[in-house]
């Protein structure tokens, strides 16, 4: 898919009008009809222009925009078939960037320079540019380079590329290149890093399940290797947990202490002073943690020992428990106010006597009126 009427453009100097073009779609049973469009900020989005049906064309313009100088504008097509059925698969244009106000002549600014996920054969070159311009690494064993990875013609100001096929052991010298929409190049001073002499863990599996006291982060790694998460609110991440040494392939930390937010993460593993690093995710703490984490413990419970039954409430703003014995029979109803985060049960009834062995079954429900049923087994 092309921006502009022609071959793919990477910018418009129009404030009011914006076109597109692809190629055709097809369908072996009841053909192409036509086709939907629809315009964004980003890839995939429709902010700006919502979905709109065009006829059997392969070309869109726009008009009556209103546009902003300095933004990325995104086209997506899906083609709908003779049954009236829309395709599944949409097409992203790489995007136009408006540029307003008389010839751009600045040309980007660099920073933020740096290479990670380094392994025996490759390596991930990242850095930022102070507008929106195109990504592109030179490498090699000098500093006359001699190789380049394929430009990406998108334009971002947050830049990635993996540089594959290296050699191992072996020190590169890399440079970074921007070009804006309005071709004004930016080339980045000489950096070096080194491949390693044995492989970077793999990591995968990562996932976030929140639990009582925050969230707890696990993931998987082919070889034995340490923990650690980094998270935060952005993802400059910004917060690290301590790192576990421990060399494992089954990673699992908690995050603890958390305010309500929607949080950034990645998980790190080392292994033979080779460091991996997962891709960004992503968790929630609500303020109000699910019911699935109000529960009794501990369970099963040994009467005999003195111990206090405890019922863990989902937050610390109080709530209530009913105990009933396993035939339905009330047994004792139990409170707790703002600040508490959890109940304790002495294990007597509501005429303060002490209650058998056997099976009781609990509901236990959170000021925010969250429910969570439950067996309790006393010993």
């Amino acid at each position: 898919m092309n921006d502009g009427t022609g071959s793919d453009t990477g910018s418009t100097t129009s404030s009011t009008q914006l076109s597109a073009n692809w190629t055709a779609s097809t369908d072996g049973e009841s053909g192409i009809s036509g086709y939907k469009y629809a315009i964004g900020t980003s890839a995939g989005a429709s902010d700006v222009t919502a979905w709109t049906t065009l006829g059997n064309v392969l070309t869109v313009t726009k008009t009556g925009l209103t546009l902003t100088a300095g933004t990325t504008y995104y086209f997506t097509v899906k083609a709908v078939n003779g049954a009236s059925i829309e395709s599944l698969n949409v097409t992203n244009s790489n995007g136009q960037f408006v540029a307003l106000g008389g010839a751009d002549t600045t040309h980007p600014v660099i920073s933020a320079v740096s290479s990670g996920n380094i392994s025996m054969t490759g390596a991930r070159i990242t850095w930022a540019t102070d507008e929106p311009a195109t990504s592109q690494v030179e490498y090699g064993l000098t500093t006359s380079y001699g190789a380049s990875t394929t430009a990406d013609s998108a334009l971002v100001t947050s830049h990635s590329v993996d540089i594959t096929g290296l050699a191992a052991n072996t020190l590169y010298h890399y440079r970074v290149l921007s070009v804006d929409a309005s071709a004004n190049p930016a080339t980045g001073t000489d950096n070096t890093f080194t491949t390693t002499n044995t492989a970077a863990p793999a990591i995968s599996a990562v996932r976030a399940t929140i639990i009582t006291s925050g969230v707890r982060i696990a993931w998987a790694t082919d070889l034995p290797s340490t923990s650690q998460v980094e998270y935060g609110l952005t993802t400059s991440y910004g917060t690290s947990n301590t790192a576990n040494s421990s060399l494992v392939t089954s990673h699992s930390m908690d995050l603890t202490g958390l305010a309500a937010g929607t949080y950034h993460y990645r998980v790190k593993s080392t292994a033979s002073s080779v460091e991996s690093v997962s891709a960004d995710g992503m968790f929630t703490i609500s303020g109000t943690l699910p019911a699935t984490e109000m529960k009794a413990y501990p369970n099963p419970c040994h009467l005999a020992n003195g111990k206090l039954i405890k019922f863990a409430l989902a937050d610390s703003s109080g709530g209530d428990v009913n105990i009933y014995t396993a035939s339905g029979r009330f047994v004792r109803k139990l409170q707790s106010g703002t600040g508490a985060s959890e109940i304790n049960w002495d294990g007597l009834n509501e005429a303060g006597e002490r209650v058998t062995p056997g099976i009781y079954l609990y509901q236990l429900t959170n000021s925010s009126g969250n429910k969570s049923t439950g067996r309790l087994l006393l010993k």
